[in-house]
């Protein structure tokens, strides 16, 4: 019988630590997602640790979330025992977050960050990767949260690579 995990499943949406992402593979990142050095901007951001999303929902519509109760409809806490088993702080008076949720799935997925970059259009493309695993006994929704200086604003488009 398979138990349904509302959660993002808490190794699938934090990824082991608080990442600053300041570009050094973003030549690689850029290749992948046609993107000439000259065209585009490295932007930083931080992986946000021990959150789910909630089982009431299905997809997200915008994958950039700027305010508390529009992000709070979507997520919610996953604190666990333990040094650094705190949510990540968000502050959305001066940033946001951009979200990768991936429909339910039996199967062990991760999502890593590889990068975000502004394109010469000023759209901010975050690339990330999927690894899928083993099927597990119960159903999971993947999920990926950065969170990004509002000071770095724009049109968010995700890139999968695989």
């Amino acid at each position: 019988m398979l138990i349904l995990i509302s959660a993002c499943s808490l190794f699938a949406c934090q990824n082991g630590k608080n990442i600053q992402k300041t570009g050094g593979d973003s030549t690689v990142a850029d290749a992948k997602n046609g993107l000439s050095a000259s065209a585009q901007q490295t932007i930083p951001f931080i992986v946000a640790d021990h959150y789910f999303v909630n089982n009431t929902v299905n997809t997200v519509d915008n994958p950039k979330i700027t305010t508390k109760s529009g992000f709070d409809k979507i997520f919610g806490e996953a604190a666990v025992m333990g040094k650094n088993g705190e949510p990540t702080s968000i502050d959305f008076t001066r940033q946001y977050v951009v979200a990768v949720v991936n429909p339910e799935t039996d199967a062990e997925t991760t999502l890593i960050p590889v990068g975000l970059q502004r394109d010469g259009s000023g759209d901010l493309i975050f690339t990330y990767q999927e690894k899928i695993g083993e099927k597990q006994s119960y159903i999971m929704k993947p999920c990926l949260l950065i969170i990004v200086d509002k000071k770095f604003d724009g049109n968010i488009r995700l890139k999968k690579i695989h």
